[in-house]
Parts: structure tokens; C-alpha cells; sequence
């Protein structure tokens, strides 16, 4: 599909659509602005968004409490110029995702049972690459 907007569209994928990928994609939300369309999916969708994800973003300033967790399937490949995939695994995306302009995948460990100081070490530590992820749609800095 030919992008009309104009706007950077990137997909953030990980296994459930519950934790990381709509916490990237809320941080990318703010830090692209209005250059960039974001998405987020899960293979198999979990019900609702994690509530330490939320708070994570409600730390930044934004609020998805309306958002659920929806499947890679309610997505077109064509739509989108960088998939990223993010979890503690490398996550095998079906081939017309692999033809995105930009594939990247994100090693993320598990967050279940980690103090507060290490989970927001963490989440600076995904900011930080989002950051560099944006500069580079925005900017094609490596």
C-alpha cells in the first residue's frame, strides 16, 4: 500500500502484544512525533496490556489504558517501512514481514520478578535504543 501521509510507519512486534512492543511503541510515539505512524502486534495477543507497561509509559506522560493487544494478522506488511521485534528469543517473522525497509530484532530479557530499579534500568535502556531507532528513520543516522 502506497504510503499517502508521508509519515515513517513502524511495527513493533513481540510475542503477545502485552509488554514490550506497545511500550516501544509508545516511547517511539514520543520521541517521533508527528513523523512517525506507529503500530504495535503480538502473535498471540494476550487480553490486556501488562500494568507495569503502563505505568512505564504514564512515567513518560502517556496514557494507553484504551489500547488491547492486537495480532500480527490484523496488519499488512505493505504498511510499514520498519518492523522491529523485540523479546528474549529471536522471533521468526513470516517471509512478507522480513521485506520491511528495516527488520531489526531487539533482545529483551523478562522483566517477571525484577526489582523496580532494574525494571526502569531497563526501560532506559529501551528508550535509548527507540531514540536511536527514530533518529535513524528521521534522519538515516546509523
Amino acid at each position: 500500500m502506497k504510503n499517502v501521509d508521508r509519515r515513517i510507519r513502524v511495527l513493533f512486534f513481540c510475542p503477545n502484544n502485552d509488554f514490550y512492543s506497545p511500550l516501544a511503541a509508545g516511547i517511539a510515539q514520543v520521541y517521533g512525533g508527528q513523523l512517525i505512524a506507529v503500530s504495535s502486534a503480538g502473535l498471540v495477543p494476550a487480553r490486556t496490556i501488562n500494568p507495569l507497561t503502563l505505568r512505564l509509559l504514564a512515567d513518560l506522560g502517556l496514557e494507553i489504558e484504551d489500547r488491547t493487544p492486537r495480532p500480527l494478522s490484523a496488519f499488512h506488511p505493505d504498511d510499514f517501512d520498519a518492523v522491529v521485534t523485540l523479546g528474549d528469543q529471536a522471533i521468526d517473522l513470516p517471509p512478507p514481514w522480513q521485506e520491511a525497509a528495516l527488520v531489526e530484532h531487539w533482545v529483551m530479557p523478562s522483566l517477571e520478578g525484577e526489582s523496580a530499579p532494574t525494571q526502569r534500568q531497563l526501560m532506559d535502556e529501551m528508550e535509548e535504543q527507540v531514540r536511536n531507532l527514530v533518529r535513524k528513520l528521521i534522519f538515516g543516522l546509523p
